[in-house]
């Protein structure tokens, strides 16, 4: 569905018309509208859904939930700026992966599943647990060497990543070395986290749509959930320090960085970001980073911070022609602060 957010919150003003020009001419990797890809039986919104845009897990998860202005900020933010602002091992700025201009390969590809495709039995191989998931026909996980794939299997009312996944053609099945899945009628919390349901596993408790920026959220002006950064190397400051803080339920190990992952990190509410000279899409994605936050989920294997875009370039270019890797750069990291690790704003 294509609808404005509150005039207050929009970018540039752009015609219904042209953005709807803008989603067809993506490609195949993303249906439009969730409903247009699999989301039947209209009706009222189911509970994670909202008027604009579709959103899993309950209105008052944790993933759902603003940072309030006044969140209680870490004893160790101002180490973690300094992190982030040491030019040896990281850029000025949060990067954008995926965006036009820059490699594709660790763009993140999302699929939208209907009812008449195809179920698989998926036995991860290395982490996880067995799942049954809908997988459109053509489907095609990263060009890197993750080989990630992102699944909203709506009939199934689950949200599925699959890790260094394979399709086998000869016997029509899939594999992965590891799965993770979020029902997304529940509160989005891992089993493990202190869940509402106990189906909920996977990535160290990071939900496989926080870990990406969709196209559909941007096109309709505002991402009203928490994202995912990836760091250029986690790790903690001290033995004082926890390795990582909740929702997450574990970590990547031996990268040797000081940041720990788990803890949220934001625009300083302060910042004026209308005043910064972003591109509008970089706009939206800015303002959801101010209100919500990033939570330090993964590491970015290389010397940056980045926060991960769906697969779809030509969709990007064509919503959003200023949109770059670097489309953030106007916001450095004196802008940033990290919140108390653990703090829950619910």
């Amino acid at each position: 569905r294509l609808s404005s957010p509150p005039a207050a919150r929009r970018p540039a003003a752009i015609p219904a018309i042209l953005l709807l020009i803008a989603g067809l001419a993506g490609g195949g990797d993303h249906f439009l509208a969730a409903a247009a890809a699999g989301r039947e039986g209209g009706g009222a919104a189911s509970p994670g859904e909202t008027s604009d845009v579709f959103r899993p897990f309950t209105a008052n998860s944790y993933w759902n939930t603003p940072i309030p202005p006044d969140a209680p900020i870490d004893s160790n933010s101002a180490l973690y700026i300094a992190d982030a602002q040491n030019r040896a091992v990281s850029k000025a700025f949060l990067g954008l992966t995926g965006a036009p201009g820059a490699s594709q390969k660790y763009a993140a590809p999302v699929y939208w599943s209907k009812p008449a495709d195809t179920p698989y039995a998926i036995t991860p191989l290395r982490w996880g647990k067995p799942i049954q998931v809908r997988i459109p026909a053509g489907a095609a996980p990263q060009a890197g060497s993750d080989r990630a794939l992102w699944i909203f299997d709506l009939p199934g009312r689950q949200v599925v990543q699959l890790w260094r996944a394979t399709y086998f053609s000869n016997t029509n099945t899939w594999s992965a070395d590891s799965t993770s899945r979020y029902v997304i009628d529940s509160d989005g919390l891992d089993r493990r986290a202190g869940s509402n349901n106990q189906r909920n596993f996977g990535h160290r408790g990071i939900p496989p749509h926080i870990q990406l920026v969709r196209l559909e959220e941007v096109r309709t002006g505002a991402i009203e959930r928490r994202l995912a950064c990836y760091w250029h190397a986690t790790g903690r400051p001290s033995a004082s320090t926890p390795w990582y803080y909740w929702p997450m339920v574990g970590y990547e190990r031996n990268k040797g960085g000081v940041v720990p992952e788990g803890i949220v990190l934001r625009i300083k509410p302060t910042v004026d970001l209308e005043a910064r000279g972003l591109a509008r899409t970089a706009l939206v994605i800015a303002r959801a980073l101010q209100k919500y936050g990033c939570i330090i989920g993964d590491n970015a294997g290389g010397k940056s911070n980045r926060v991960k875009l769906e697969r779809n370039i030509d969709g990007w270019r064509d919503l959003d022609p200023a949109l770059t890797r670097r489309a953030l750069k106007g916001l450095p990291w004196d802008d940033w602060e990290f919140i108390k690790g653990g703090y829950d704003p619910r």
